[in-house]
């Protein structure tokens, strides 16, 4: 009998990581799985849909006085279900971890980016807590195998834990009359070369980078636009960026796009610029499409999706020159873009869930299978 499993996520915010615990939440109900997912704080801003057939519970901390009151309340929860799925580090793994303790419930962990860059930007508080929590936790499972050499920098494996990577999936998008998902207002912005993104407008993003390399782009005499599709607090210092060196009628702020599929398919090239991911969806998301990428090679992710530079072109971490030259010369050079959408296409379809799927319900079996009592034997 497959094991009922509680899904834990900080917000339904449409960020990368919580669209993978969504892809999963549905593709493991497709299956016939209990799925329900638990929500630890209200969404800022954009937010995703949890998909049919999945159960939701918000434990909102907004609410509450103070977090120990969300724990108690994740623990009630926790014990409806015969595992408990942390779905993203930090906040999300150490409610879960104390709530599971509670609970007599087995947890895994699901950690989803560079580690070691991403707890640089905590309170030291809230560092050392992470840090004693991911030594005791007994299960963790990473989407690549630079996010799980990452953690492993600041974090030594116990002898006893089990750290397994399973790739992040990408479902196929399918239309939806509710939502178009063009805009009439875009049309204007391919009427030559696109350069496209799709992110947060976040710093570890870094699309400042992105900005200036188009605007030395421009200068060398590649005609193209930037689209820039995404929300996030950046915005504003972004928009400032592309005023300081007078790229406002070449640059366009698409904001959230909850199915940027069509802006994939009209595009020219991708481009990843991030100081540091775990997997990057965007990237396959762009792959799938067609649409040929230049990445930075940052800590973790591109590296694996792109299949160390065959099915995408990466450029150093942080040289923005050599991310310049490799934009200028996909966004020139047709032959080469066939050559890069032909091979992203042909490795995107290595991460569907026709092939991922089976290791993580082989995971959460084995998971739960290990954590349930050994029956005592009588004594003769």
């Amino acid at each position: 009998m497959k094991p009922r499993v509680l899904i834990v996520t900080p917000s339904l915010s449409a960020g990368g990581a919580e669209r993978s615990a969504m892809n999963l939440a549905g593709a493991l109900a497709g299956e016939g799985w209990k799925i329900s997912v638990a929500v630890l704080n209200e969404t800022p801003g954009p937010a995703i849909t949890v998909p049919h057939g999945v159960g939701l519970f918000s434990l909102s901390t907004a609410r509450r006085t103070h977090p120990l009151v969300a724990i108690l309340h994740l623990a009630v929860v926790a014990r409806q279900f015969e595992i408990v799925l942390a779905a993203q580090e930090a906040a999300a793994t150490t409610f879960s971890w104390a709530a599971c303790r509670l609970a007599r419930r087995p947890l895994l962990a699901w950690t989803h980016i560079a580690y070691a860059k991403f707890e640089s930007a905590m309170l030291p508080r809230d560092r050392f807590i992470a840090r004693a929590v991911y030594r005791r936790l007994p299960h963790l499972v990473f989407p690549s195998e630079g996010a799980l050499r990452s953690l492993a920098t600041v974090v030594s494996k116990p002898a006893s834990a089990t750290w397994r990577v399973v790739p992040n999936f990408i479902e196929p998008r399918s239309d939806d009359p509710a939502a178009p998902a063009w805009r009439e207002e875009w049309s204007a912005w391919f009427g030559c070369p696109v350069l496209l993104t799709v992110a947060r407008l976040v710093q570890q993003k870094a699309l400042d980078r992105l900005i200036r390399a188009h605007r030395v782009l421009l200068d060398q005499g590649v005609a193209h636009h930037l689209i820039i599709a995404g929300s996030g607090s950046e915005l504003p210092t972004l928009r400032a960026e592309v005023n300081r060196l007078s790229v406002g009628g070449t640059t366009f702020f698409a904001g959230h796009v909850e199915n940027p599929t069509e802006l994939y398919r009209r595009a020219t090239v991708f481009g990843m610029c991030s100081r540091f991911e775990g997997f990057g969806m965007t990237l396959l998301e762009a792959m799938t499409a067609g649409l040929p990428v230049v990445a930075m090679d940052c800590e973790s992710g591109p590296r694996e999706v792109l299949d160390g530079g065959r099915a995408g072109v990466l450029t150093p971490d942080g040289d923005e020159r050599a991310f310049t030259d490799a934009l200028a010369r996909l966004l020139t050079d047709p032959a080469a873009r066939r050559h890069y959408a032909a091979a992203g296409r042909a490795r995107a379809a290595e991460y569907t869930p026709e092939r991922v799927m089976p290791q993580w319900e082989a995971l959460l079996v084995e998971v739960a299978g290990r954590s349930r009592p050994r029956p005592v034997r009588a004594r003769p």
